[in-house]
């Protein structure tokens, strides 16, 4: 060949080389331009390969074409690698975290969070995040040690569902799913009711004699774990506005004939008759049983000491059986107080109802005995957790994944 078509024959080859993208240097570009004959196309190998093969035809070298790494996939960076010796198509990775995005073949499920990635830690949050990349993964948190999940650990489904923990309260360990059902104000069994199915029935006790009203309708009976106030879990009191009257008091003779013990039959005669001048002590309690009944005219009657209004003094005045019974409590006489167990002010849902007379130097709330209140959950705000006294209405909330303050949310404002 000429001198100056083997010139023209490696500008050409140089030029071509740079447009390729080869990354070949000019050197390398005039080495391709073989001056000698050839009989084989190796005689001809420059021995890079972006530029591509290279071959002997008539006994000359012809240049490759350059190797083109084009795969047709708008979002992958195309290129050919020389020292790999092949073509690379890399997906982006746009938040550097190792891993390049799922819409362009990769495995990260969000390439513009650097903290959710496939291998990453899952982490337990109300924000649904879902850093390993795995829906069905959301954080493994039990802080009540009883095997069951925080329901407030989730994820999102690429569905748009949510998949959670199944422990709808993580600071008990006596509530997760499978749990049976106690009374104690709480949702055991994680089904959306509280205390369901082992409540009772409570009568209205409006005379506060410890027996329901046999005449109360279903619309009056109270369903609770305790009895509420002016209630009993009896229902067979003949008279409910007279607490002298119930069945559980023996029959008193009386001229009145009043039916002391709702048996239905006043002053029955195996009971109250008699002959001469006998006499027999009184059969009621308390203060009455000092006196006597003697018979006059062939029949007992009533206790020489009789029932009078009841008083906060240690004794049962009104001969019901009660000492300082709730009956004075219309009359300013007692305290309502309602069993509070951690002492904070506050007493649960379900809380019992105790009664106490007034007394100075009371160490509680409102008067009333130690682990006791008179606020009445009923009435008042009621303590969602009367374990723990951090845990009241009106405490300060902490960021603790608890509702601290008793308003239904949890961590606000922290």
């Amino acid at each position: 060949m000429k001198r100056e078509g083997v010139a023209r024959w490696a500008g050409l080859c140089a030029l071509m080389l740079a447009c390729g993208g080869s990354g070949a240097s000019g050197a390398d570009a005039a080495a391709d331009a073989r001056t000698q004959p050839c009989s084989a196309s190796i005689d001809c190998d420059d021995g890079l390969f972006c530029n591509g093969e290279e071959r002997c035809v008539d006994g000359e070298c012809l240049l490759g074409s350059p190797v083109l790494c084009e795969d047709g996939v708008a979002c992958t960076r195309d290129r050919c690698d020389e020292a790999r010796r092949a073509c690379v198509n890399a997906a982006p990775d746009e938040d550097g975290d190792g891993h390049t995005a799922l819409d362009c073949g990769g495995d990260d499920c969000d390439d513009a969070d650097a903290h959710r990635f496939p291998g990453n830690t899952e982490v337990c949050d109300t924000r649904d995040d879902d850093e390993d990349c795995d829906p069905e993964s959301f954080g493994e948190r039990d802080a009540d040690g009883d095997g069951s999940l925080d329901a407030r650990c989730c994820n999102l489904a690429a569905d748009g569902s949510r998949i959670c923990g199944d422990d709808c309260d993580d600071a008990h360990p006596s509530v997760h799913p499978g749990e049976a059902e106690d009374c104690d104000g709480l949702d055991n069994d994680c089904n959306g009711e509280v205390d369901d199915g082992v409540t009772q029935p409570f009568w209205p006790d409006a005379d506060a004699d410890g027996e329901g009203d046999a005449t109360a309708l279903a619309s009056d009976v109270v369903w609770a774990c305790h009895r509420p106030a002016s209630t009993s879990p009896f229902h067979a009191d003949c008279d409910d506005t007279n607490a002298a009257i119930s069945p559980s008091l023996p029959e008193v003779c009386d001229e009145a004939g009043v039916d002391e013990d709702c048996d239905g039959v006043a002053n029955p005669a195996d009971r109250c008759a008699c002959s001469g001048t006998s006499s027999r002590p009184c059969p009621l309690s308390g203060a009455c049983a000092a006196g006597v009944e003697r018979c006059i005219s062939g029949a007992y009657s009533a206790c020489t000491v009789a029932a009078v209004p009841e008083t906060c003094n240690g004794v049962d005045d009104d001969c019901d059986g009660l000492v300082d019974d709730l009956g004075g409590v219309e009359f300013g006489l007692r305290l309502d107080c309602f069993v509070d167990r951690d002492n904070d002010g506050f007493a649960a849902p379900d809380a019992d109802h105790v009664s106490s007379c007034p007394a100075a130097g009371r160490s509680s709330f409102g008067g009333c005995p130690s682990g006791t209140t008179n606020r009445d959950p009923s009435a008042t705000e009621a303590d969602c957790d009367d374990t723990q006294n951090t845990i009241r209405p009106g405490a300060p909330e902490r960021a603790n994944g608890v509702d601290d303050d008793c308003d239904g949310m949890i961590d606000e404002g922290t």
